[in-house]
């Protein structure tokens, strides 16, 4: 159901994309179409730069955003889990997730230069902070009663965190760790767009310099493919670690 829904939506947008070349609202060449960008496929698979720019733009996006799930949920559970920590540390957290990680490049540059790490980094501060900030309101919102139950059988603080805390706001953290997933994809390429000397990003600038807009969808379309295989991968995930929700879904 989910599937054949999703192919309607997809299929009508191109359509309607398609239309734009016949009857002409738009210039094709700058905003092309389905027929165009299926045209320059082969070329642009066939040329190699995808293959060569692809790993190396995999490679900083799971280096960044690994540590950002494992970070952002452990700092979001112990300081959503005490009031006075969240008292002491919201303020810091919430100015550091509306300030926009794209200001850090240049400050990231001088401190690491235009290599991998900058890339990583950017990739870290782009998902660390959704992920945060859903696990500590996941954690703020869990059943104080749980709590209760879990003091009255003598579970310490970071059992209470591990064993009740994390799995009452699962649900929660999981869909921090999807927004945050497609945050770090969306810094992986902005780094790259600008910093790098490989990736996804260097490639959408040779492209734009070159006004290819065709071969441009054609890597954008990688991309989106890309992070909706890894936005279904992490549903799966939570599917598998917490498999009562599945049920609890309309």
């Amino acid at each position: 159901m989910r599937l054949r829904t999703g192919a309607t939506s997809v299929g009508v947008f191109s359509l309607l994309w398609q239309l734009n070349e016949w009857l002409g609202p738009l210039d094709p060449t700058l905003v092309a179409s389905p027929r165009l960008v299926l045209g320059a496929l082969p070329e642009v698979l066939g040329d190699g730069l995808l293959s060569q720019h692809g790993p190396a733009t995999v490679y900083a996006l799971v280096a960044g955003f690994m540590p950002a799930v494992a970070v952002g949920i452990l700092i979001g559970a112990v300081v959503g889990y005490s009031r006075r920590l969240t008292y002491l540390f919201e303020p810091l957290i919430m100015a550091f997730y509306v300030t926009p990680r794209i200001a850090f490049i240049p400050i990231l540059i001088m401190w690491l230069g235009i290599g991998v790490s900058s890339r990583v980094a950017i990739v870290f501060l782009s998902a660390v902070f959704p992920v945060l900030m859903n696990s500590l309101t996941g954690v703020q919102t869990v059943d104080r009663l749980w709590l209760r139950s879990g003091a009255a059988f003598g579970a310490t603080r970071m059992q209470a965190i591990r064993l009740v805390v994390i799995p009452g706001a699962l649900s929660s953290i999981m869909a921090g760790v999807r927004l945050g997933f497609g945050r770090a994809l969306i810094g992986v390429i902005v780094a790259e767009m600008y910093v790098s000397t490989a990736g996804i990003g260097k490639l959408i600038r040779l492209y734009q310099n070159s006004v290819r807009v065709d071969a441009l969808f054609v890597v954008i379309t990688a991309v989106t493919i890309f992070g909706l295989l890894g936005i279904s991968l992490l549903r799966r995930v939570e599917r598998r670690v917490s498999p009562w929700q599945e049920g609890m879904r309309w």
